[in-house]
């Protein structure tokens, strides 16, 4: 790509390439278009200034990429920071549920984020909960919910999310799965905060199970994550991984569906980079 159109993909002109740096706009007109007879340091200059903002335009491109599921996510958890609701969200591994609720984290004051862990009793993961608020609470498991009951109402938490939670449910007594799920709908009712829920499909299935319950009747929003489309994993293969679009590429698309969605091909083009670009080397290496 010229100088030139890096300038304009970065959203520069030569007037303002020229105020930021403090040189003439013809210098830097001629610059981006190649007819520069001046000084090689100025051209230098305006090159190396030009260059780092097409960069930095580029990597601001791809970290906002999100699939139209994605951000329906995302408008959710706004709903429910916005209104202290109760959202719970689930679909296959792979959709982007904890990619959103890490970005929706990381630019909104006041919200906890917190992922399950796998294998953990119900009492380790309250723990852990707790100590997100410097408890530290070793009781009983009524105490620890106690402690994190008085934690969120005093910390000025605004919202706290809840992410693989069907890692809290894996077994097979279905009223243990509503009452620790029902201790999250009480936080969102006592603390008046938000709070989202967020795990697999058997999430769902789960709380379908409850239908007849109180729980289910204070949930305010399910949302349900799908695949990505074919069209969405090539605009994510071109546009965020910077690799190259080739025809044989679709039925890869098609079983990425399967098999982890936008996750599987980030892997891809990282061990297609480490084989000097050669995807088909690369599929060896890659479950799909």
């Amino acid at each position: 790509m010229e100088i030139k159109e890096k300038m304009e993909a970065a959203g520069l002109n030569a007037a303002s390439v020229a105020t930021e740096l403090g040189i003439g706009k013809s210098s830097v007109y001629a610059i981006a278009n190649g007819t520069y007879t001046g000084k090689p340091a100025i051209a230098d200059k305006v090159k190396s200034f030009i260059e780092s903002r097409y960069e930095e335009a580029e990597r601001e491109k791809r970290e906002v990429f999100l699939t139209l599921k994605q951000r329906v996510f995302l408008r959710g958890l706004e709903f429910s920071y916005e209104d202290s609701e109760l959202l719970a969200i689930c679909g296959p591994s792979g959709v982007g549920k904890t990619f959103t609720a890490e970005k929706f984290a990381a630019e909104h004051a006041g919200v906890i984020y917190f992922k399950v862990k796998e294998g953990f009793g119900w009492k380790n993961t309250l723990s852990e909960i707790a100590a997100l608020f410097d408890r530290n609470e070793h009781g009983t498991s009524s105490d620890m919910m106690k402690t994190i009951l008085s934690a969120v109402k005093t910390s000025g938490c605004k919202m706290l999310i809840i992410d693989e939670i069907e890692h809290i449910f894996m077994d097979t007594r279905k009223t243990a799965f509503l009452k620790r799920v029902a201790f999250f709908r009480e936080i969102q009712e006592a603390c008046g905060v938000g709070v989202a829920l967020i795990g697999l499909d058997v999430l769902e299935s789960e709380l379908r199970f409850a239908a007849k319950s109180y729980l289910t009747n204070r949930i305010d929003c399910l949302l349900k994550g799908e695949a990505v489309d074919a069209q969405e994993m090539r605009v994510f293969w071109e546009n965020v991984l910077n690799m190259p679009y080739s025809k044989n590429l679709d039925a890869i698309f098609e079983k990425a569906k399967m098999h982890g969605n936008l996750r599987i091909l980030k892997k891809l083009a990282r061990r297609a980079a480490a084989m000097e670009g050669n995807i088909d080397a690369a599929l060896r290496f890659i479950f799909i």
